[in-house]
């Protein structure tokens, strides 16, 4: 019909790798009085006396090393279905991704033997994404959109190392029983521009989870760390209001001056096992 349409298509690629060493050492000390102040008990000079001992506690399970490859490709079609009114972009976007992950573990035979283990989170995924776009008027746009993602769980997340934290935080333990997690966004949203510079929109959004990685408390030793966990799903929705005013109107001193409004109401919910 004489309406101009485009077609875009093209390759990524990511690799990440990393190695991760934490070396732990400790202060041990002998029939000191530990009510002392840090200044008084962490004297050099105790040291000297043998009356502290400051010594490695590093283990092989204190180092991970992993990598990250993801390949993807994608297509897309940008069409006018009725010009100058409704615009259709869709397309599909496919990755698959490897995770590699390389620790060590702690077995009571022989005694505290350490071992290595491998940990291989390996998927395919097509990731779609259709919007809609209605130009009732010129300086005036509807979208409706819908789309997949996904979410992979980070290196920290998967090691079953325990972090360190600051003083007085807990630890945090990964977790190499995560699964990659699924999104599907729907999404609804009202623009009118008055300028290239101000707008005010309004706009609906609502996320489904699919095994969401959420955090966690589990019992280590006497105490709790943090760790992560795959939820068994979870939503994320509600609207989205925003505005955009240039200030020239005042004085046309202040027309490099924009001033930018945005409110958002947001309702969670997971479901843990």
């Amino acid at each position: 019909d004489g309406l101009t349409g485009k077609f875009k298509f093209g390759p990524a690629f990511t690799f990440r790798d990393r190695n991760s060493n934490l070396r732990n050492f400790s202060y041990r000390p002998r029939g000191q009085d530990l009510t002392q102040p840090p200044d008084e008990l962490l004297n050099p000079d105790n040291i000297l006396d043998n009356q502290l001992t400051f010594q490695e506690n590093t283990s092989r399970r204190d180092s991970f090393h992993a990598t990250e490859e993801i390949a993807g490709i994608y297509g897309m079609f940008d069409v006018p279905l009725w010009k100058d009114l409704v615009r259709l972009v869709a397309g599909v976007r496919t990755e698959y991704s490897y995770i590699d992950l390389q620790t060590y573990s702690q077995d009571k035979e022989p005694a505290n033997a350490t071992f290595n283990t491998t940990t291989i989170i390996n998927n395919t995924n097509p990731i779609p994404g259709v919007n809609l776009v209605v130009t009732p008027r010129s300086d005036m746009n509807v979208r409706a959109g819908y789309s997949m993602t996904v979410s992979r769980p980070e290196f920290r997340e998967l090691s079953p190392i325990q972090f360190p934290e600051p003083q007085g935080l807990r630890t945090t333990v990964g977790n190499n029983l995560l699964v990659e997690a699924q999104v599907t966004n729907f999404d609804l949203r009202w623009e009118w521009f008055f300028s290239q510079l101000e707008l005010v929109s309004a706009s609906f959004f609502y996320k489904s989870l699919d095994k969401p990685i959420e955090t966690i408390l589990i019992p280590v030793g006497s105490s709790v760390a943090n760790s992560f966990a795959n939820a068994e799903n979870g939503n994320v929705g509600r609207f989205e209001l925003e505005g955009r005013k240039n200030c020239g109107f005042l004085h046309e001193e202040l027309a490099p001056v924009t001033f930018l409004r945005n409110a958002a109401w947001i309702q969670s919910s997971v479901t843990l096992p």
